[in-house]
């Protein structure tokens, strides 16, 4: 399948056009709840059924690189889409913000303390960064494994008087009839821009003409061998 070509399509991008947190896994939602039938989000002509609402939790580095746990509510499960994004508007109205000023790519509580870091990885901003799916306690064991190495690294760096490590690199509800201009369909293309308008049919900004253009061809594809 596409989505396996895709780096990305177990981690946890953030979207600062989002208007809701939406995932992929079922295996990473808790709480999980039927949705009313009919709820979907367009893909360029295409409607990709929203199959549930609920709970997801991902594992951030913190400003010392130990693992810091964020708990993300009324989450869409689409298990047609790429990957899994957050949305930066609905954290902001949790009192979080991105700090992107030079040198800096992380989110930040209300107070200016260190919540996560923002990870710059195939020209996406990556919250989680999984190359496979991992249970959560596995992860937070990679992660801490990862600060002690790293702290032994720095240590020896300064008994030897050489400069340590560089400092580590710089996401509303869903509803019926939601559009997705683009594709967000199994496509190793990228992330997907939601913007909500203020309409009954609310519109999301997504990828590429070029990158609906590959899944037409997909898909053609596939109806071809069927």
């Amino acid at each position: 399948m596409i989505a396996e070509e895709y780096p990305l399509q177990e981690s946890v991008l953030l979207d600062s056009g989002a208007t809701l947190h939406i995932f992929r896994d079922t295996k990473r939602m808790k709480s999980l709840r039927a949705a009313p039938i009919g709820d979907f989000l367009w893909s360029g002509t295409t409607q990709v059924p929203i199959d549930g609402y609920g709970e997801a939790r991902i594992i951030l580095k913190s400003g010392d690189g130990s693992p810091t746990y964020l708990t993300l509510y009324n989450v869409a499960l689409c298990t047609a889409l790429t990957t899994n994004l957050v949305s930066f508007s609905k954290l902001r109205k949790r009192g979080y913000w991105w700090d992107t000023k030079p040198g800096n790519n992380c989110l930040r509580r209300a107070d200016g303390s260190y919540l996560g870091e923002v990870e710059e990885i195939n020209g996406q901003q990556v919250l989680e960064y999984r190359t496979s799916y991992e249970p959560a306690a596995t992860l937070r064991a990679a992660l801490i494994a990862e600060k002690t190495a790293e702290g032994r690294l720095l240590n020896l760096a300064q008994r030897l008087g050489h400069p340590g490590p560089e400092v580590l690199r710089y996401l509303t509800t869903a509803s019926r009839g939601v559009r997705i201009k683009g594709t967000l369909l199994k496509d190793p293309g990228g992330l997907l821009r939601l913007t909500a308008t203020p309409v009954a049919q609310r519109k999301l900004t997504g990828l590429s003409a070029e990158h609906h253009e590959k899944l037409q061809q997909e898909q053609g594809r596939e109806t071809a061998s069927q």
